[in-house]
């Protein structure tokens, strides 16, 4: 997960983060939920700066130029959009193109209405040029049907049409229909929630969740809040399981695809809050992932750091830390938090935990200064050594624990199965790819009365499938067998690439994956949305959900015509 920086330069760096989860993926409890507070949307609304950097979309692009040059444009919320919507747009330009600091406008033809206007400037780690439009068109009172948006860019006397398409307000599936935001709050934080959500139902054990980790990290690093914590709990996944800015947001969800557990995210985002309320002049980004990841037991789930790390030597999948200090978050995901906490534990072991923070809190970066020259300047004043000669004791130390062949093929599986994750969210799930996730403050959305943006996500039956998929390949990752997590995580993958290839029958690409995409087919059916499936031979166990976020627990039969529901419990 990456911190929103508390240094400005930064401040649009994501925190994505996921982790371990139960069989369930959230917390499940019989205790009667806590009082909730409805939130009501604070007015008037002032319209937000449409310059802030960095947060990318979803939908696939459809827009015509008067050249051969093609413009991305991506809506938000996800989806179908109704009316009542309040809609965002995103414009990403060809790289061919110099058009940073360039202005670009939105009106909308019918009735003729200027919308917004501003600038290109690049956004995410490949520096992208972007447009980004929060919230621009307000689509209450609009007539159901096709609307017509003018882009120009005026500098350049280019302009092209875009066609969106507004289904009638009453088509809005009855659930998000009725939920709204709420809050509860505790002696440390205010929780939101939506209504109707997973969260809701579970907003009692996630209250009492935030509360102990807030007390554990403020053990770990004694702060006492600079402002009322906030945090979030939202029905839809964003990279890989929740980001930090000021706030807290977690991804909490029964269909969480990237199987996180809630506590160990919950954990290395709140670490980010009281390392920045710790202050301190200077960050580098291998130390402040690490010691999130240290503090937390572990990146994806509680793990000895070390010797996870010390697999990644005989993988031949180490990175030198010099590399990583200057391109970590464009590194590999896994390897990069991995090392980092791993660097972090080998260097609070040899020194003790107060000298790491000294020296921690002690880098400075000067003008136009590497980071990796940063830290090891910062080495040389704090512990008389270079850079290198620390990489050089750490790898010693990592050649020296034990490994074994099933170390190693656990490791490479998690990489695999993430990197899996992050392919289906590039081809189908957009909004939610860290370089592009459509992340935006909770109280921005409560003060306008937005609950599409994080309520509403691609839900499509290949959506479902997939993610019903990785979901059941995530607890065999917990549970420790590889062997069902890798058959999965190929099935998924040969479907992606079918589905690239746009090949009508994708499911067909492995055994598998046809029989969850049955499964879910005949649960959609019979009325239900698939949440987590299990296949065992010829029968199957589906927790699914009907209108409302109660999980109904649902046994299947595979015979002759196919798979076939056998019983249901309800809860």
């Amino acid at each position: 997960m990456r911190w929103l920086s508390w240094k400005l330069s930064i401040a649009t760096i994501l925190i994505l983060f996921l982790c371990r989860g139960t069989a369930a993926n959230v917390l499940h409890f019989t205790s009667t939920p806590a009082a909730v507070t409805p939130v009501n949307p604070t007015q008037p609304i002032v319209p937000l700066s449409t310059s802030t950097p960095f947060i990318p979309a979803t939908n696939p692009p459809s827009n015509s130029h008067p050249t051969n040059l093609n413009f991305q444009v991506y809506f938000h919320p996800d989806g179908s959009l109704y009316v009542g919507d309040q809609v965002s747009i995103e414009v990403v330009a060809p790289a061919e193109l110099q058009l940073i600091n360039q202005a670009i406008t939105v009106t909308l033809d019918s009735p003729p209405r200027f919308l917004a206007s501003t600038t290109f400037q690049p956004f995410g780690f490949e520096s992208r040029q972007q447009a980004t439009f929060y919230w621009i068109w307000n689509t209450h009172g609009q007539p159901a049907g096709q609307h017509w948006l003018t882009f120009s860019i005026p500098s350049l006397d280019w302009t092209w049409k875009q066609s969106v398409s507004l289904l009638p307000a009453e088509a809005l599936p009855k659930q998000e229909q009725q939920a709204h935001w709420q809050s509860a709050e505790t002696d440390c934080c205010v929780i939101y929630t939506l209504s109707g959500s997973a969260a809701d139902r579970d907003q009692l054990q996630l209250s009492n969740l935030a509360e102990d980790e807030f007390q554990s990290v403020q053990k770990q690093i004694p702060q006492q809040p600079k402002n009322t914590l906030e945090i979030a709990f939202i029905p839809r996944v964003i990279g890989q399981g929740g980001f930090a800015d000021q706030n807290v947001t977690i991804s909490y969800l029964d269909r969480n695809y990237t199987a996180a557990d809630t506590r160990t995210i919950l954990h290395h985002e709140l670490v980010h809050i009281f390392d920045r309320w710790n202050g301190g002049n200077f960050k580098p980004t291998i130390f402040l992932e690490g010691l999130a990841v240290y503090l937390s037991g572990g990146h994806y789930q509680p793990e000895p750091l070390l010797s996870r790390a010390a697999a990644l030597i005989p993988l031949q999948r180490y990175i030198s830390l010099p590399y990583l200090a200057n391109h970590f978050y464009p590194s590999q995901h896994e390897i990069s938090y991995l090392e980092a906490g791993a660097l972090v534990e080998y260097i609070v072991q040899r020194w003790g935990w107060q000298s790491f923070m000294e020296f921690y809190q002690s880098i400075q970066q000067e003008k136009d200064e590497d980071q990796s020259n940063s830290i090891d300047r910062a080495l040389r004043n704090h512990f008389h050594l270079t850079f290198a000669e620390l990489e050089r004791d750490f790898l010693a130390r990592l050649k020296q624990l034990p490994t074994t062949k099933s170390d190693e093929e656990k490791l490479q599986a998690l990489i695999e199965y993430y990197e899996t994750i992050r392919s289906y969210q590039q081809v189908l799930d957009h909004s939610a790819y860290y370089q592009s996730g459509w992340m935006v403050n909770v109280n921005d959305l409560i003060n306008r009365n937005i609950v599409a943006d994080y309520w509403r996500h691609p839900s499509s039956l290949t959506n479902i499938t997939i993610e019903t998929m990785l979901n059941r390949a995530g607890q065999a990752r917990q549970q420790g067998d590889t062997t069902l997590q890798n058959e999965l995580t190929t099935a998924v993958s040969w479907t992606l690439e079918r589905i690239r290839a746009n090949d009508p029958q994708p499911f067909l690409s492995h055994p598998l994956a046809q029989a969850y995409w049955q499964i879910v087919k005949e649960l959609k059916q019979a009325g239900f949305e698939a949440q987590r499936i299990t296949v065992n031979g010829n029968s199957a166990q589906a927790f699914v959900t009907q209108n409302n976020n109660d999980l109904i627990e649902v046994n299947l039969q595979l015979n002759t015509n196919g798979w076939k529901i056998q019983s249901t419990t309800q809860p």
